[in-house]
């Protein structure tokens, strides 16, 4: 079976609609797919439909942006109920924390002598969640950049000249909103997290009992003794192996649907979610 369970459109900080990437996973034999855009659940109804026209399993999903301590840390939510409004409602309000710190980001630029509207960028991207990656784009295209990943480095990943601590749900918060909806919370990119294997185990055992259910141990850019670990940390948690490609475009990662093959107790979960 061909999963890819980390996909991002253009609700958010990916290049295409849900309806071009549903077709794309058809072009490329895909069977379970799962739409997991930044605190956002706009398009999952699209990529639903879609699914149905290309027959294609879709798993209601969203990634939620939450921090522990200065740690940023992002948990992927499945199987959710993608019609109810009262977690659309509490989805809102943190896409709004996530605007007040694009404004604070921008502030910081113009100290730097980089002017950046904000209102043009929300007018450039509309529909989308405008998120740092909105921002590197813009720096890209007025030449205050190299490109994204130079944005980043440079400017708006910790540490760099324009960097903004962010006021988010904390991982216990994101956790329990995933829970509180029915879904399967499960810890993104764990490598990430840039901690050493002692500390991670330590962490995800803190977030195993917050109810954490899996992990995103095939992650594409992990290395094989990466992806070991944390394999290892899944069985010995008894947590449910998630992967994908994490795909916004051609250009970043990996193809869709080209790294991730659901074990066998995954596959079962992912079949008895879908088939709600």
């Amino acid at each position: 079976m061909k999963a890819d369970l980390h996909i991002h459109s253009n609700f958010s900080d990916g290049d295409y609609t849900p309806e071009a990437i549903a077709e794309k996973c058809s072009l490329k034999g895909l069977d379970i797919i799962s739409l997991t855009d930044h605190d956002s659940i706009n398009g999952v109804c699209q990529i639903k439909e879609q699914g149905k026209k290309y027959n294609i399993k879709v798993l209601s999903g969203v990634e939620l942006s939450a921090f522990e301590g200065e740690t940023e840390t992002h948990i992927l939510a499945y199987g959710f109920d993608y019609a109810d409004p009262s977690l659309n409602k509490k989805l809102i309000k943190v896409q709004q924390l996530r605007e007040i710190r694009n404004y604070k980001i921008i502030d910081k630029l113009k100290t730097l002598g980089i002017i950046i509207s904000y209102e043009q960028l929300k007018q450039k991207y509309k529909g989308e969640i405008i998120g740092r990656s909105h921002i590197a784009r813009q720096m890209v295209n007025m030449g205050f950049s190299f490109s994204v990943p130079d944005a980043f480095e440079t400017y708006l990943s910790a540490g760099g000249l324009a960097y903004v601590n962010s006021q988010r749900l904390t991982v216990e918060e994101a956790i329990s909103l995933a829970l509180d909806h029915n879904a399967i919370p499960v810890l993104a990119h764990p490598a990430k997290l840039s901690l050493n294997s002692l500390d991670c185990e330590k962490f995800i055992n803190r977030l195993f009992c917050m109810g954490l259910k899996g992990i995103e141990a095939e992650y594409f850019s992990h290395t094989k003794s990466e992806r070991e670990f944390f394999n290892f940390l899944a069985d010995k948690y008894k947590l449910y192996v998630f992967g994908g490609s994490d795909f916004h475009s051609e250009s970043y990662g990996i193809g869709l649907g080209e790294f991730y093959s659901p074990n066998n107790d995954t596959m079962q979960l992912l079949i008895s979610l879908t088939e709600k």
